[in-house]
């Protein structure tokens, strides 16, 4: 299945990309086929081979067309088997924007915990910032071994950084409230401070968690009924254990996201600039605080990016 077609076809109507996931998550033969062809595609992606020069081009695209430079504050999504004709190890890519950013630089990853290998404990997830697996690729897998490395404490949608903005940005990891982009969370500082947002081998409409920043935002505020669902959590601070408990969005209501339909939405309106390093993906956001504040006001309206049935409308 071409990836490109999919996104044609979705990016254009957002009612029939409901339709197919809908359809796909509630239908085990279909989903299974689907769940064939996409195993297949990752198949003959994996036998690519690298590229000679693709890394200068790379190297490039980033510093001279997405304009990332020395100082910037800078979020990576990326997927290694999208960047392997590159022909670079995570470290490399790691060490080459920490380079790239410098002292004055904060280069961040999504170090989600993979809630399949965590422990649990009276109910409850375990959730240790030093050891906790995250499952968001083996990027962020190498970055968290970094000794400088500052994970947050936040059990969910959780944030790893290296910089000048580390340790500010983690610093109301479990005070803020239990949202995880919420007012005073490691998202909304980064949001405020002029964060930048790269998507490296992965498209940005299938990785771009930042736009869901409107619904912890608003909180019970969001104009949908029955949209969290809490989670417990023991979370290892050093030699303590603190009981947590987060607020996150219902699995159900994924249903209705048109992710597709978003990211065309947000290359039409200039918040997402997308180019093809010789097969390699790159995108950026690099407007972020003007683009979650324009996504709130619309949330208020009532116009989400989620294709909720009326009847589920506050």
């Amino acid at each position: 299945m071409n990836d490109d077609f999919v996104y044609q076809i979705f990016a254009h109507n957002r009612l029939l990309e409901v339709l197919f996931r809908k359809t796909v998550n509630h239908c085990a033969p279909i989903k299974k086929i689907t769940t064939k062809i996409f195993d297949e595609d990752k198949h003959k992606n994996a036998k690519k081979q690298v590229i000679p020069g693709q890394w200068e081009k790379f190297q490039e695209c980033i510093e001279h067309q997405c304009n990332v430079t020395k100082g910037d504050y800078v979020l990576i999504h990326s997927s290694m088997q999208g960047l392997k004709t590159l022909g670079v190890s995570p470290n490399t890519l790691i060490d080459y924007f920490l380079e790239l950013l410098g002292s004055e630089g904060t280069l961040v990853f999504p170090t989600y915990p993979d809630l399949k290998r965590m422990e649990k404990k009276d109910g409850a997830y375990i959730y240790d910032p030093k050891r906790t697996s995250p499952w968001t690729g083996a990027l962020p897998r190498a970055f968290i071994s970094y000794p400088n490395a500052v994970r947050s404490k936040f059990p969910h949608n959780t944030l790893c950084a290296i910089g000048k903005e580390a340790v500010s940005m983690m610093q109301q990891d479990l005070t803020h409230g239990p949202y995880s982009q919420g007012k005073g969370s490691s998202w909304d500082y980064g949001i405020q401070h002029g964060m930048k947002i790269l998507y490296l081998g992965v498209p940005a409409p299938t990785s771009c968690t930042v736009v869901h920043y409107a619904e912890d935002f608003l909180a019970e505020a969001w104009p949908v009924t029955d949209w969290y669902e809490e989670h417990s959590y023991w979370v290892q601070d050093k030699d303590t254990v603190i009981p947590f408990t987060t607020k996150e969005r219902k699995q159900k209501w994924f249903d209705y996201y048109s992710m597709f339909w978003t990211g065309e939405r947000l290359r039409k309106m200039g918040y997402l600039k997308e180019y093809d390093v010789d097969g390699v993906y790159v995108g950026i956001m690099d407007q972020i605080q003007p683009m979650s504040e324009y996504l709130i006001t619309q949330a208020q309206k009532g116009k989400l990016l989620f294709k909720i049935p009326k009847r589920d409308m506050k």
